[in-house]
């Protein structure tokens, strides 16, 4: 092999390992875990409407953040951002959106689970960091 060559030998190898590994991340499913109508929890694929379970140091589920009406940018990506209504108590709701980030992957690595949300209510300039329970 002339040396002449060995330039392009080596960008053609970087290409194929760069194809390879994009095509692992788009082959991986994107979650994140909310409680269903049971209320029991379950990985959910960009929902519309999630009831987000907190981890709160050990205790996971007894903190809750309910978002309904959910329109998505970047879904799937590093850090997905999400607009729409949140619930609160006795009824009152208002604007906001959410942001989730940390991928982390669960068993068996064909999904991965968002495990870190940031939250900011309309008006609000200062956004509020929870830890998301991972994969259940």
């Amino acid at each position: 092999m002339r040396l002449r060559h060995l330039p392009w030998l080596a960008l053609s190898a970087a290409a194929a390992v760069l194809a390879a590994t994009a095509a692992d991340a788009a082959s991986t499913r994107k979650v994140v875990t909310c409680l269903n109508a049971a209320g029991t929890p379950a990985r959910v694929v960009k929902p519309k409407a999630c009831t987000f379970v907190l981890k709160t140091g050990n205790d996971v589920g007894a903190a809750r953040v309910t978002v309904t009406k959910l329109k998505w940018k970047g879904w799937g990506t590093a850090t997905a951002t999400g607009t729409g209504t949140f619930m609160g108590n006795m009824g009152s709701s208002g604007k906001g959106a959410v942001r989730l980030s940390r991928l982390k992957a669960c068993r068996g690595g064909a999904t991965k689970a968002y495990t870190r949300m940031s939250v900011r209510p309309a008006g609000q300039s200062k956004a509020t960091v929870v830890d998301l329970a991972g994969c259940p």
